[in-house]
């Protein structure tokens, strides 16, 4: 629905500078400024010298450090929190009023959690919506992975009495039943809002433990156990390695023993700007159009689109 980065094009830092000074940002509390959303220059250099105060750098390469860590020569970098809450707002106001019950699920970030918790907090209050928190170990190699695979399949038969062998026969359905049942019980003495690590382990999330924010003593059980097993990345994830796939410039940063621990690529944008409006065009592609082996974009199944757009409609 919204794709954000932290860059605000429009206005850049000298600008950002004069601004809070002539306002006196500088001496108020950073809720209360005028300019709160954005790092100014000064600022950015006192957060990354604190940061950075026990590395070690050679002084011949002092300078070039210094470059790779400044901020954008055009726009302005956005502060993390006000760009977090931003984003949820911005979602409250496309799912507008409806009587849907909404259920977010998020990585591991406190402010994000908080965003989306405060961004709806009447729908909470409701109970027409819930924001639930996961965290997985990343760091696991495949073989590691394949283990814990084989470990969630003997407890899933376990909890349930059905053999493993079996269990692909069992329609789907009834596997969801089953699942669904079998944590209800494990839940049963579990503390409310307290992360529970789920025990059928997958390969994409190793060790994943689920917290129920908007966790609650009148929360059906049979609803809980189910909000248990929704809760998971793993479309999130795929649609984020799919970008960072295909677009070049998206790409994790490469690290090489001789750059020092500096990351550098010929394919990188200079002008954040553009990353922008690629990002931004390429989620207009993905759930629009899709590629030519896509049968069903996102948006058909959502029910917004009967069919797929193609590039003629636009380019003629």
């Amino acid at each position: 629905m919204a794709t954000h980065l932290g860059l605000d094009p429009d206005i850049d830092l000298p600008d950002i500078e004069s601004a809070m000074a002539a306002a006196g940002d500088f001496e108020l509390p950073r809720a209360f400024r005028s300019q709160a959303r954005v790092w100014s220059e000064t600022e950015f250099k006192t957060y990354l010298d604190k940061i950075t105060q026990g590395v070690q750098v050679h002084p011949s390469e002092a300078p070039d450090v210094d470059l790779d860590l400044q901020l954008p020569h055009r726009g302005s970098l956005l502060r993390q929190d006000v760009m977090q809450l931003a984003h949820a707002f911005l979602l409250r106001h496309f799912l507008k009023k409806g009587d849907e019950r909404y259920v977010f699920v998020l990585d591991a970030d406190s402010g994000l959690a908080l965003s989306f918790v405060a961004a709806f907090a009447k729908r909470i209050k409701e109970a027409s919506t819930d924001v639930i928190v996961v965290r997985f170990d990343k760091h696991q190699s495949s073989d590691q992975r394949n283990m814990l695979v084989g470990d969630g399949k003997a407890a899933l038969e376990l909890a349930t009495g059905i053999a493993r062998s079996q269990w692909p026969s069992v329609n789907v359905s009834d596997q969801i039943e089953l699942t669904d049942i079998s944590i209800q019980g494990m839940l049963e003495d579990h503390l409310l809002g307290e992360p529970f690590a789920w025990p059928f382990h997958t390969k994409s999330e190793p060790h994943r433990r689920i917290r129920i924010l908007t966790d609650r003593s009148d929360m059906a059980p049979d609803r809980r156990a189910r909000l248990m097993r929704l809760a998971t990345l793993r479309s999130v994830d795929s649609y984020f390695h799919i970008v960072r796939s295909n677009i070049r410039f998206a790409a994790r940063p490469a690290h090489t023993p001789s750059g020092n621990g500096r990351a550098w690529d010929r394919h990188y944008l200079y002008n954040p700007e553009t990353m922008v409006k690629v990002v931004e065009i390429y989620r207009f592609a993905h759930n629009w159009m899709g590629s030519s082996k896509t049968k069903e974009t996102p948006a058909m199944k959502l029910g917004f689109a009967r069919g797929k757009m193609r590039a003629s409609e636009f380019f003629g």
